[in-house]
């Protein structure tokens, strides 16, 4: 499924003060094309154009064929393969894995618990959230990383994983994060993941993002 979900808009109204849109082709999600347009004013974020599969804690229903939800302590495997093209004239946005996790399976925004994000891309803008998680003790694949991490950000835990450097092919076990999440007491295990996003998270300017492999493995 595919979302604009410009969240953050105001009162800016699709075709006048800004421009958001989504192409698929028969080879969905291979193919997609996210585009955007914003003024080159810092308000915030924006937008986070995606795509995804499961089920957003504000939506009712999820996606066809989902292995979410899936509580942390049986999980097998959770993989995501991705290949990204992305341009810009403004690198005001990041580009972003992100899943949710909650205490309830068929919750929504009061059961989050936790937000997770693995940025592949940082721009100018925005900025991770909190502080340096340094006592996460991770191994990747791809460039080096830092860990950013804020308790109790918006009624939930936000932890952030941001490479230094653009990792735009290639995988992310999500499994071995959130091992290492149960590890250091940052969530308990007996939490559900319901949802696997990846999208542009955009604050100003225009740019795209062409998504030729997205995979999600989990079980």
């Amino acid at each position: 499924r595919f979302s604009n979900n410009v969240w953050g808009k105001g009162t800016y109204q699709n075709g006048i003060d800004y421009t958001a849109c989504i192409s698929i082709t028969d080879e969905y999600p291979a193919g997609t094309v996210i585009e955007w347009s914003w003024p080159l004013k810092r308000v915030g974020v924006r937008s986070y154009q995606e795509i995804y599969v499961g089920r957003k804690p504000w939506d009712t229903n999820g996606t066809d064929n989902s292995p979410f939800p899936i509580q942390i302590n049986d999980l097998k495997e959770f993989k995501i393969e991705f290949d990204l093209e992305r341009s810009y004239s403004s690198n005001g946005f990041n580009i972003a894995l992100e899943t949710w996790l909650a205490n309830d399976p068929n919750g929504g925004p009061s059961a989050i618990t936790d937000e997770l994000m693995i940025w592949l891309h940082e721009g100018s803008e925005p900025s991770p959230s909190g502080g340096n998680g340094n006592s996460a003790n991770l191994v990747l694949s791809g460039p080096s990383h830092t860990v950013w991490r804020n308790a109790n950000h918006s009624g939930w835990d936000y932890t952030a994983v941001v490479y230094d450097t653009d990792y735009l092919s290639g995988t992310v076990d999500m499994k071995i994060v959130l091992d290492e999440w149960k590890r250091l007491g940052w969530v308990s295990g007996e939490e559900y993941i319901l949802v696997l996003e990846l999208g542009a998270e955009v604050v100003l300017g225009e740019g795209s993002l062409t998504i030729k492999k997205f995979t999600v493995t989990a079980n």
